[in-house]
C-alpha cells in the first residue's frame, strides 16, 4: 500500500502525529464551514415549515422521510464506503477513474431497476407500511426522487476523497437551499401540504446531481470495471448489510411511534429529530474528514496513536455540543411556540438523548476502522446487527409504555450497543490503543449533565438560563480536571488554519501524480 502524500511521509518527524492530528482539526473545520451554514439555512427552514405544516402533516413528513436513509444504505451496495478503502492505495489515475466509475455507474444501475420495482407495488408497500392511504403519494414522491439523491451522493463521496472541500460545501448549500425554496414554493402556491417539501427535495437533489457529474466528469467513465467492482464489493456488500442494520437503529421506531402514539406526538418527535438533525451536520464535518484523513496516514507509523487520540477529542467537543444543546432545547422551542402559535415543548425531552445517540455513531465510525484496515467488513455486521436486534427488542418494549421517549432512550443504547460491541471485535482483528477511560468518563458526565438538565423547569428566565449555563460550564471544567482535553489539545483549535485543507489536499494530489 503506497500513502496518500508520500512526500509529507517519508521522514516523519518527532512532531509528525500532532501535525496529522492538526490536519484532521483543519479538515473538519473546513466542513465545519459548509455545516455552520447548512445549520443556520436548517434553522431558518424549520421555523417555516412548523408554521406551513400541522403537527400531524409534520409526522406524516418525518415518517416518510425514514424510508431515503434505508434505501441509501441498499443502493450503496456499500460502494461508498469501500471505495475510500481502496481510493489511497492506487496512485495512478486512470485506476482511480476505473474505481470511481465503478461505484457510479453499478451504484445508479441498481438504484434505477430497485425504483421501478418498487413504483410498480408503491400502493400495496405504502399501506402495508403506515396502514394510511395518504402516504401513498408520499411514498412515490421519495421513490421518484431516489436515483437523483444517489448521484449527488456518490458525487459528494469523491469529492471528500480528493479533497475539495470548498466543492463539497457548495454542493452541501445548494441543495439545502434549492430544497428549501422549491419546498415552500410549492406548499404555498400548490398547496399540496407535506407533498411539498418532498417536491423541494426532488428539485434539490437533481440541480446538485447534474452539477456534481459535471464537477467529478474526468473521473467518469461510460464502463463497468469488474475487476475493480469485485473488489469493492468484497468488503463493501457486508457494509450495506451493516447500513440497514444501523438505518434500524434510528428508524425503526417510526411504524412502531405511528401504531401506540398519537399524531402530535409524532409530529413534536420530528421536531426532536429535525433538531438533532441540524446538531448532526456538525458532526458530519467530522464524518466527512475521517475516512479520507485515516486511510490516507495508515502508512504512518504512530498511526494508531493518532487514531485514539483523535477519538478522545472528538467525543470530547461532541459531547460538550450534546450536552449544550439538550440544556438549551426547551428555550429554542418556547421561542418556536411563539413564533408559530403552536406548542411543540414537549419535543425537548427527546432531544438529549438522541443526541447522544448521533456522538455514539460517530464514534462507531472511528472504531471500525480497524476492520477497514483489516479488510474484514463482515464482523461489522455481525456488531451492528446485534445493537439492531436490542434496539428494535427495547421499541417494542418502551415506546408502549415511554412514548417518544422510550424511542429516543432505545435509539441511544443501540448506538451504545453497537461501540461497545465493534469495539471489542475490532480490537481483536486491529489492536489501537484507544483510551478507553477518557471515552467513558466522558459519555457518563455528559449522560448525567442531559439527565440534570431534563428535570429543570423552562422557562425565559435569566435564573433558568443561568443554572443550565452553570451545568454546561461544569462539565467543560470535568473534562479539563479530568485531562480529557490538555494544552495540546487546545493549541489544535487555536492553530486551525480554516483555508489549508483546500490548499493541502491540492499539494498532495500534485505528489500523488508526480510518484
Amino acid at each position: 500500500m503506497k500513502a496518500a502524500n508520500p512526500q509529507e511521509w517519508a521522514e516523519p518527524s518527532q512532531d509528525s502525529p500532532h501535525r496529522s492530528l492538526q490536519r484532521l482539526v483543519d479538515q473538519v473545520a473546513g466542513y465545519s464551514i459548509g455545516a455552520v451554514f447548512n445549520r443556520i439555512l436548517g434553522i431558518i427552514v424549520a421555523c417555516v415549515y412548523p408554521l406551513l405544516l400541522s403537527k400531524e402533516e409534520y409526522g406524516r413528513l418525518d415518517v416518510i422521510l425514514s424510508i431515503p436513509p434505508l434505501l441509501a444504505c441498499i443502493f450503496y451496495l456499500g460502494l461508498d464506503s469501500s471505495l475510500p478503502r481502496f481510493y489511497y492505495d492506487e496512485n495512478r489515475g486512470r485506476q482511480r477513474e476505473r474505481l470511481v466509475s465503478a461505484t457510479f455507474n453499478s451504484v445508479i444501475l441498481f438504484t434505477l431497476i430497485a425504483v421501478v420495482l418498487l413504483l410498480l407495488f408503491s400502493r400495496s408497500l405504502a399501506l402495508w407500511l403506515y396502514q394510511d392511504a395518504r402516504y401513498i403519494l408520499y411514498f412515490r414522491l421519495m421513490l421518484i426522487g431516489m436515483p437523483f439523491t444517489m448521484a449527488s451522493s456518490i458525487a459528494m463521496v469523491v469529492l471528500r476523497l480528493q479533497g475539495r472541500i470548498r466543492a463539497f460545501n457548495i454542493l452541501m448549500a445548494a441543495n439545502l437551499l434549492i430544497a428549501a425554496m422549491c419546498g415552500i414554493t410549492s406548499i404555498l402556491l400548490l398547496r399540496i401540504a407535506a407533498s411539498g417539501v418532498l417536491v423541494g427535495f426532488i428539485a434539490g437533489n437533481m440541480a446538485t446531481a447534474a452539477a456534481g457529474i459535471w464537477i467529478i466528469r474526468a473521473d467518469l467513465a461510460p464502463v463497468m470495471p469488474l475487476r475493480e467492482l469485485t473488489q469493492l464489493l468484497t468488503i463493501g456488500f457486508p457494509l450495506a448489510l451493516s447500513g440497514f442494520a444501523m438505518w434500524l437503529i434510528g428508524f425503526v421506531n417510526r411504524p412502531i411511534l405511528v401504531r401506540h402514539v398519537s399524531a402530535d406526538d409524532i409530529g413534536l418527535y420530528a421536531i426532536a429529530s429535525g433538531a438533532v438533525a441540524m446538531f448532526g451536520l456538525l458532526i458530519a464535518a467530522f464524518r466527512n474528514a475521517w475516512q479520507p484523513f485515516a486511510f490516507s496516514i495508515m502508512e504512518h507509523r504512530e498511526y494508531k496513536g493518532v487514531y485514539a487520540r483523535a477519538l478522545t477529542l472528538f467525543t470530547a467537543v461532541g459531547a460538550t455540543a450534546a450536552v449544550g444543546l439538550s440544556l438549551f432545547a426547551p428555550q429554542v422551542l418556547l421561542l418556536i411556540n411563539l413564533y408559530t402559535h403552536k406548542d411543540w415543548s414537549g419535543a425537548a425531552q427527546t432531544v438529549g438523548p438522541l443526541a447522544l445517540g448521533i456522538i455514539l455513531s460517530a464514534m462507531f465510525s472511528v472504531i471500525q476502522t480497524g476492520a477497514f484496515i483489516a479488510r474484514r467488513t463482515g464482523v461489522i455486521v455481525v456488531t451492528v446487527g446485534i445493537a439492531a436486534l436490542i434496539n428494535a427488542g427495547l421499541n417494542f418494549l418502551w415506546i408502549p409504555w415511554w412514548g417518544m421517549m422510550g424511542a429516543a432512550l432505545a435509539t441511544a443504547v443501540g448506538h451504545l450497543a453497537s461501540l461497545v460491541i465493534g469495539y471489542l471485535f475490532a480490537q481483536r482483528l486491529e489492536p489501537i490503543p484507544y483510551h478507553i477511560r477518557r471515552l467513558s468518563f466522558t459519555i457518563l458526565a455528559a449522560s448525567v449533565a442531559i439527565a440534570t438538565g431534563s428535570r429543570l423547569h423552562s422557562e425565559m428566565g435569566i435564573h433558568d438560563l443561568l443554572l443550565r449555563s452553570l451545568i454546561l460550564i461544569g462539565f467543560c471544567g470535568l473534562l479539563l480536571v479530568g485531562r480529557i482535553i490538555n494544552r495540546d489539545d487546545l493549541l489544535l483549535f487555536r492553530n486551525i488554519n480554516w483555508f489549508a485543507p483546500h490548499k493541502e489536499n491540492q499539494a498532495g494530489r500534485a505528489a500523488r501524480e508526480n510518484a
